[in-house]
């Protein structure tokens, strides 16, 4: 459990969020111009949408296990954990100590070209919650008739952009994350469980990374389908730069310690409401 618990509070230390950039710094104007800023502020739907398929899939059953009042409780908790302008406080903080100042003005300048706008754009559009929902339909089949080399130009911007170790981080820090939470603070936690939970889900990193990356590289050819594969060329070569490295790497990790403050937080606070609530009996 000690070992756990001081993961999570490295976490929670490691991202102390800054009001304003600092003096000579210009990280928002760096997530605003890479659309990292629109992103952030799709995740409390994404929560809520997730947390109603749920809720649906649970009527359809014909056995619903959850209460309604559960579902509201966790709604609520998300809706809290997952706001914008906290997720964008904490991923500028990150990105700020993470990122050199020459390294960022160094991205700004690619950001700032025709191609690096148009990029972003065609990026944001396909994080909107309907434009993901047409790629997620439309990706898997319109990637079957792609070429091999259009293939491999996704593949090896997926390895420069590290696509595919982003999600997988995210995807584990929110499950260890809500279940440590939830373990913390609830009447019935039990945080060794999540102790063995996280051993589980870390033996399964291998396989993850693989289907992640898959499914990245079909999501590219579906984002950057009306990208002129000299375009994607420059892309990449842009990425593999040093500055291009550095800022994909300062992403994630800032991105990645963002959402699982967020999941936490978000655990906790329905471990709280659990343990709080007389209808559980004791």
């Amino acid at each position: 459990m000690a070992a756990i618990r001081t993961l999570f509070l490295a976490f929670l230390c490691a991202g102390i969020a800054f009001a304003a950039d600092t003096p000579g710094r210009r990280t928002e104007e760096l997530m605003q111009k890479s659309g990292l800023w629109k992103q952030l502020g799709y995740f409390q739907a994404q929560v809520r949408a997730g947390i109603e398929e749920s809720r649906a899939s649970e009527a359809r059953s014909g056995q619903p296990r959850i209460r309604e009042a559960d579902i509201e409780r966790v709604q609520a908790a998300g809706h809290i954990a997952f706001a914008p302008d906290r997720l964008r406080a904490s991923v500028r903080g990150d990105m700020e100590r993470l990122l050199k100042p020459a390294d960022e003005a160094e991205v700004l300048d690619w950001l700032s070209t025709d191609l690096g706008m148009r990029l972003t754009r065609l990026e944001e559009e396909s994080e909107d919650p309907a434009g993901y929902a047409l790629m997620m339909r439309e990706a898997p089949k319109y990637a079957k008739g792609l070429p091999e080399d259009r293939l491999d130009r996704m593949r090896r911007l997926e390895k420069a952009v590290q696509g595919g170790a982003a999600s997988v981080e995210i995807t584990i820090g929110i499950t260890t994350a809500v279940a440590y939470g939830i373990a913390s603070t609830s009447r019935f936690g039990n945080t060794e469980m999540v102790e063995k939970l996280k051993e589980q889900i870390e033996a399964q990193r291998p396989r993850m990374l693989v289907m992640l990356r898959e499914q990245m590289v079909t999501s590219f050819g579906w984002i950057y389908r009306t990208v002129p594969d000299e375009d994607l060329d420059r892309y990449a070569q842009f990425a593999e730069t040093p500055a291009g490295t550095a800022y994909h790497a300062a992403t994630i990790k800032a991105m990645t310690n963002a959402i699982v403050r967020a999941s936490l937080e978000m655990g906790e606070r329905i471990g709280r409401a659990d343990a709080s609530d007389p209808k559980r009996g004791s």
